[in-house]
């Protein structure tokens, strides 16, 4: 098992949504990262995207509990939330320049420059894009 996954904002989705296809699958990838000690990486960039998918695609009561997840990655000594620098969002334009044939979010492209700069091979993810970009995925 790798020391470092990132996690996206697919996984981040489908965890905090019980009526989500892959909630228990991704939950149980999850669960199973956080009991081998593995460190979690995710990025402000993803939170934010979480937010807003979460605030389209669920009821008001799941919103309430998007703070109270934020809180708890907040004080997580296993959750790191990298806050994005100049020079990753700097390298995510150059990734969606290079591969301006392929679907990737301004986010996606964050994610990768981010795992890139901290040397991270695999994401906890639903999204096949990280695949296209070289990386492994979780579940």
């Amino acid at each position: 098992m790798t020391n470092k996954v990132f996690v996206d904002t697919s996984a981040w989705f489908s965890i905090l949504n019980s009526q989500d296809n892959n909630h228990s699958k991704v939950t149980a990838a999850y669960k199973e990262l956080l009991n081998s000690g593995t460190r979690l990486i995710t990025s402000n960039h993803v939170l934010g995207e979480t937010y807003s998918l979460l605030s389209r695609k669920t009821s008001l009561n799941s919103r309430a509990q998007i703070w109270t997840f934020i809180d708890l990655l907040d004080r997580s000594s296993q959750i790191t939330i990298q806050h994005l620098s100049y020079e990753v969002e700097k390298e995510a334009y150059a990734i969606l320049k290079t591969y301006h044939d392929q679907q990737f979010s301004f986010v996606d492209a964050t994610s990768f420059a981010l795992m890139h700069k901290e040397q991270i091979d695999t994401a906890l993810t639903l999204d096949r894009h990280f695949l296209q970009m070289g990386f492994s995925i979780l579940p």
